[in-house]
């Protein structure tokens, strides 16, 4: 057996990519070339006192592997060395025989320090013997070393993660205020502009002019009050504060409903409706309505002019809404994304915050539903809502 380590393989265990467990296993395993030891047990600080432990890992490679543990824990020593902060060897009498030997552990407890900082106790079990000399001691030391700057290394990576992702949301608050600023300023703009044209005394307007800056006004007061409700709404969410009111509607109703009166305020009637079944479900009417009035929207922005169908059906046990427009589609690898809060597909020129569908899904998900989306780049986007058929005290899912 050598006493001096491989530092090359060394210091591959130290530096790979992995989880802290699984490269202080290979270097605990590469450890026995130069170390005789049956068990071993790293602790280390679980909480703001030195002496609150935990166990990292714990290892059995020699005799009594489901004894090792459990003789180690009827002692104090890993105690005694954070506490004492130097290495303790426990030596009991040692008896001749295998079955004294597994009640016989010689154990040697090192602390691991970082900064003069005990960070952890790394204990060593022989069982029955032999005690650990001075060049063993050596080894151990050497390997709390090891362990340590691994510790350390874990520690560093995890607080760099951490404080990469606050800088980030930080970054990212600071565009979406920009967004915000943005976004709100261009319908105030416009409210603010024709109102003031309108109350000029220098000027007189006739009735048709009059009616078309009232139009624009109240146009874009709708979108101002719309981008308000969702801001709220995606703060209710946050919150888990999302009002609903749930209560048994024929869905068909619902939707036919919906269509025509978005046909009298639409630029693009061209919606077509498919409706297979007649069907009672329990649900928020007013909240299935704004989904439905998102995504019509989301289609005059996105795929200007092209036909809309929606579509009812009967599916298991559930009814499904179908959403279908002709438009341009959404790239693939968007498509997971849509969902998330303030997404918007890059270099897609218009208004809002990317929160609607974001809100629907929840809206969604309150009702135990699913939201699905199904695009293909020039051939259109389909979305589809499932509302279960029964009515259910269930809690709502979650997103």
């Amino acid at each position: 057996m050598s006493n001096e380590f491989d530092y090359l393989e060394v210091s591959k265990i130290m530096t790979q990519k992995g989880s802290l467990k699984k490269n202080l296993s290979e270097l605990f395993q590469l450890a026995r070339k130069y170390l005789v030891y049956d068990n071993l047990v790293l602790l280390g600080s679980s909480g703001p006192q030195e002496n609150d432990l935990e166990v990292i890992i714990a290892v059995a490679f020699g005799r009594g592997k489901s004894k090792g543990e459990e003789v180690f824990w009827d002692g104090d020593l890993a105690q005694r060395v954070i506490m004492s902060g130097i290495p303790e060897i426990y030596t009991p009498k040692l008896k001749s025989g295998q079955d004294e030997r597994l009640s016989q552990p010689v154990m040697l407890g090192m602390p691991v320090y970082s900064e003069q900082k005990i960070i952890g106790v790394l204990v060593m079990i022989r069982f029955g013997g032999p005690v650990f000399d001075e060049a063993s001691q050596k080894i151990t030391s050497f390997l709390t070393n090891i362990v340590s700057a691994m510790m350390v290394r874990k520690s560093l990576n995890e607080s760099i993660d951490h404080y990469s992702n606050e800088i980030r949301s930080l970054n990212y608050q600071d565009d979406i205020l920009a967004v915000f600023s943005h976004e709100l300023k261009t319908p105030l703009g416009f409210i603010k502009g024709y109102a003031t044209t309108l109350l000029r005394e220098d000027t007189e307007w006739d009735k048709e002019t009059v009616r078309d800056f009232l139009q624009i006004i109240n146009d874009e007061s709708d979108n101002l009050t719309a981008m308000i409700e969702n801001i709220l709404d995606s703060a209710r969410i946050k919150s888990e504060a999302l009002p609903m009111n749930f209560q048994i509607t024929r869905l068909d109703l619902l939707l036919l409903n919906f269509v025509a009166s978005a046909k009298l305020r639409s630029n693009n009637p061209d919606i077509k409706t498919i409706i297979k079944v007649k069907p009672e479900a329990f649900l928020d009417e007013k909240r299935i309505i704004q989904v439905l009035a998102n995504l019509l929207a989301n289609a005059r922005k996105y795929a200007p002019g092209s036909r809309i169908e929606i579509q009812l059906t009967e599916i298991k046990d559930h009814y499904r809404i179908q959403f279908k427009d002709f438009g341009p589609g959404i790239p693939e690898n968007y498509i997971s994304s849509v969902f998330r809060r303030y997404f918007q597909v890059p270099g897609v020129e218009t208004n809002g915050f990317g929160l609607g569908l974001y809100i629907c899904n929840n809206i969604i998900c309150q009702h135990n539903g699913r939201f699905l989306i199904r695009s293909k780049v020039n051939y259109g986007t389909t979305f589809m809502i499932d509302i279960p058929k029964k009515s259910s005290s269930e809690k709502p899912r979650q997103l």
